[in-house]
């Protein structure tokens, strides 16, 4: 019997499901309850999306931009005119070459001979994201002194190449393009 007694007492108070007086009391409290939630939940919600969405757009925004002008960052050519006549002083000869890709681009490129010197080949040279031959033609002496003919080559849009860089694969294809070229000058196995 004391068992009993103890289960009882642990138990929850029920509602007198008779009373509808009792029982709307308490469905209004419980409503009330759920509508100050959702207030709650909703002007919390509120304060804690409207950060988050402006660090999402503003993210958004910076990667669109830096994405659409990736190229003007990463490369800086130097454009020279057409009739611009390379010299270099103290340099060995060398030979100017406009190479016709099948896109109708030229790319322009010098040759630097070793002369009679020359034991090593050639060395393709891909300059850096900045200048022209212009700017970078001092290196063929590294190389020329150590008995290699060189090819410094300007990328599209750079110096006297005409075009302009769209694509890395438009970089590899133009490279591809000018080493078999040069495969016909100079025997690959030598």
């Amino acid at each position: 019997a004391e068992d009993l007694r103890v289960n009882r007492r642990m138990e929850e108070p029920r509602l007198n499901e008779k009373d509808p007086k009792v029982l709307a009391r308490e469905v209004l409290r419980l409503k009330h309850l759920l509508e100050t939630a959702k207030s709650h939940f909703k002007k919390q919600g509120k304060a804690i999306m409207m950060p988050i969405l402006f660090i999402v757009a503003g993210i958004l925004t910076i990667g669109g931009l830096v994405y659409s002008f990736q190229e003007k960052m990463i490369f800086f050519p130097e454009k020279l005119p057409q009739e611009y006549a390379f010299d270099f002083e103290g340099s060995s000869e060398f030979e100017e070459i406009n190479f016709q890709t099948e896109a109708k681009i030229s790319i322009n490129a010098l040759l630097f001979k070793a002369g009679t010197s020359a034991k090593g080949g050639l060395v393709l040279y891909f300059h850096g994201n900045a200048g022209s031959l212009h700017s970078w033609g001092y290196i063929a002496g590294d190389f020329t002194q150590k008995g290699f003919d060189i090819l410094i080559i300007d990328y599209r849009g750079y110096g006297k190449s005409t075009g302009k860089i769209n694509s890395e694969k438009g970089l590899h294809q133009d490279a591809s393009f000018i080493y078999n070229k040069m495969r016909e000058r100079y025997n690959e196995d030598e």
